[in-house]
């Protein structure tokens, strides 16, 4: 009987992880659901940013210090961005992996590679890794808004305009779809698109002239850095949409498993029971026989 209650313990504490991983697959959809449309919702923005930015395609007399490329490229910051949490299937490794073979790939070019982090995982992942910095920005992706961006982009473009590298780059996981992401990268500074490329209409719906105040260099200066801002704010909603999708796909998973263990359990336990059962009754006719002799 002690093997029975073992196992019927054993299916009780399955079936009360079973409700955690449903419970978990049911919660990562709902987020998904509105990180989807948070993503919708950031693109509508840069579209108008870029409408913005192709009215002043003519009236810009300057360049952008953030769009100016470097000659040479010493150094590269590598933004690498994980989530702060576990129980998503490989999604933190894979980006932690990329990371580690693009930072040797710049350490084989001569570059120097500089890893900052957005998010827990991938900074504990390469903390051993020489290229490692301590600058990590942990739980902007649980409460992703747009002004913590601007904490991020302030540290990263004085980075770059100081020299301290030529080069930034975000390394994150492209949402696909609800069961597919990918690892990608993008550069971020220097401003690689031209985002003062000319347009053929510049003027509003009404067809009138658009002023701009209060100067143009002006609003070149708050146009580039929110550019930046927004691509980077775009490919963290990108790596928390494929976060939310990769564990609902991985409590699925494990719900599934669960429920698999929990049948086989069943079978062992009505096999256990059986043979007690067949045990009790030979030991019942053996003491009647032994009482009939």
């Amino acid at each position: 009987m002690a093997g029975l209650k073992e196992i019927r313990k054993r299916i009780q504490s399955v079936k009360n992880t079973q409700k955690i991983t449903r419970a978990m697959k049911m919660v990562a959809a709902s987020k998904l659901r509105r990180t989807q449309t948070a993503m919708l919702n950031i693109r509508h923005y840069s579209d108008e940013l870029r409408h913005l930015a192709g009215v002043m395609s003519d009236r810009v007399e300057c360049i952008h210090p953030l769009m100016v490329p470097r000659r040479t490229v010493r150094a590269e910051a590598i933004i690498v961005v994980s989530g702060d949490r576990g129980l998503c299937g490989s999604f933190n490794a894979n980006v932690a992996r990329y990371a580690r073979r693009r930072a040797d790939a710049l350490e084989k070019e001569g570059i120097r590679p500089l890893l900052f982090f957005v998010g827990r995982k991938g900074a504990e992942s390469l903390r051993t890794h020489p290229a490692a910095q301590d600058r990590r920005f942990v739980g902007l992706l649980g409460e992703l808004t747009f002004d913590a961006m601007y904490d991020v982009v302030s540290f990263l473009s004085h980075g770059f305009l100081a020299g301290n590298y030529d080069r930034v780059t975000v390394i994150f996981n492209r949402f696909k779809s609800a069961v597919a992401q990918e690892v990608a990268e993008e550069q971020i500074f220097p401003v690689t698109e031209n985002i003062f490329e000319k347009h053929e209409i510049v003027r509003d719906q009404a067809g009138r002239d658009i002023l701009l105040e209060p100067s143009h260099a002006a609003l070149a200066d708050y146009v580039v850095p929110r550019f930046a801002a927004t691509e980077l704010f775009h490919d963290l909603m990108e790596s928390a949409a494929s976060e939310l999708s990769a564990r609902m796909n991985s409590m699925d998973a494990a719900t599934k498993n669960a429920a698999e263990m929990i049948g086989r359990l069943v079978i062992s336990y009505n096999k256990a029971r059986q043979n007690a059962i067949t045990t009790e009754l030979m030991e019942i006719v053996g003491g009647a026989e032994a009482l009939k002799g």
